[in-house]
Order: C-alpha cells, then structure tokens, then sequence
C-alpha cells in the first residue's frame, strides 16, 4: 500500500493505493487556519483492514503536520480516537480536538 498525499491552498486529500493502484481509503482535510488543518473525513472500502489503513493515513498527516509546523483538529471519531492514543503526537493535537 502506498499513501499519496495531494494538497491546494484549501485542502487535501490523503489517498492510500493499493498494489492495483485502486484506491482502498482516502482522508480529507481543509486548511483551518494557517497553523491549523481538520480532518473531516476517513473512508476506507470495507473489504479491506480498516485498521491498518486508518493508522497509516493518519501517520501520514501526522508527518505533514510536524514537517509544516502545523497543529490538527479532527471531526472525525475515528481519527479523533487514532491521535489521543498516540503519545508522541499529543503536542500536535489542537485544543480544539
């Protein structure tokens, strides 16, 4: 599985592509503020682990986050849920989550 990330001056998409290149889970953020992306939105087909797809479309984020300085919110319960259990991340989690 690959993740490929694809972004614009308001939000982006976080696509993870299996080894048929079909898209298999997608997650979406918006640009909150100029510090600040939320994710709005996980999807992953359900014939597939949802685990492991989410974990690794939210480290995705997780690693763009850190690399542009940025804080996450999240109105997803699923990522929501991912990002409180990950100890390291906590000091990129909005207030807000």
């Amino acid at each position: 599985m690959k993740i490929i990330h694809t972004e614009n001056m308001h939000d982006g998409i976080f696509n993870a592509v299996g080894k048929d290149l079909k898209v298999i889970g997608e997650m979406t953020y918006f640009w909150e503020s100029n510090d600040m992306i939320t994710i709005d939105r996980i999807d992953i087909l359900p014939e597939y682990d949802r685990k492991e797809i989410s974990t690794r479309l939210v480290l995705d984020a997780v690693d763009f986050a850190r690399g542009k300085g940025l804080k996450i919110k999240s109105l997803s319960p699923l990522v929501a849920s991912a990002l409180c259990k990950m100890p390291d991340v906590q000091d990129l989690i909005s207030a807000e989550v």
